[in-house]
């Protein structure tokens, strides 16, 4: 019976071994972001891509840290409101305390998510880095890929009058 029970046990635990090797992870660092309105209308907000490279659905969460060190939160709840808007990003939700926002990607397909700011604040706006985490029921070593790009428009209110761009790398353009 001691036998048995110690065998079963080593079954059970090389089980155990293979089911947590069958989910992969994988980390980036998003080294900044911006976000700001003036008085005058003029606009910094930052853009992140990502793009599933796999053939099954991946879970994202990104923690964006502002400045402070704390985490930016979006609780409004609505994809095209607040401080974060999401589009093409399947199962989008961004009400959290402990995350900016979590959703699935699905297989081959690409999504995105903006960082933006509504109302004028003071010049230096909501800035500060970020982390992307996906997860994934597959044996995949490499699941995203991501970028962002940065971008300032002097604004009118009725014509835009300048436009640049900057491009925010995300582990050097190569998959994680």
């Amino acid at each position: 019976m001691k036998k048995a029970l110690i065998v079963l046990t080593v079954l059970l635990s090389l089980f155990a071994g293979v089911a947590t090797a069958a989910t992969n992870s994988g980390t980036a660092v998003i080294p900044f972001y911006h976000a700001s309105i003036d008085p005058d209308g003029n606009v910094y907000q930052t853009n992140i891509s990502l793009s599933n490279i796999t053939d099954k659905n991946i879970n994202v969460e990104v923690i964006l840290y502002k400045k402070d060190g704390t985490i930016l939160t979006d609780t409004d709840n609505n994809p095209y409101g607040g401080t974060i808007r999401g589009f093409d990003l399947l199962n989008y939700y961004d009400n959290f305390s402990d995350k900016t926002l979590s959703f699935t990607l699905g297989p081959n397909s690409s999504g995105r998510f903006d960082i933006y700011n509504l109302e004028p604040i003071e010049i230096s706006g909501i800035y500060g880095y970020g982390i992307i985490k996906w997860t994934q029921d597959s044996t995949a070593v490499n699941g995203l890929v991501a970028s962002g790009i940065g971008y300032y428009q002097i604004n009118d209110n009725i014509v835009s009058l300048g436009y640049s761009q900057l491009a925010i790398p995300i582990n050097d353009g190569l998959p994680f």
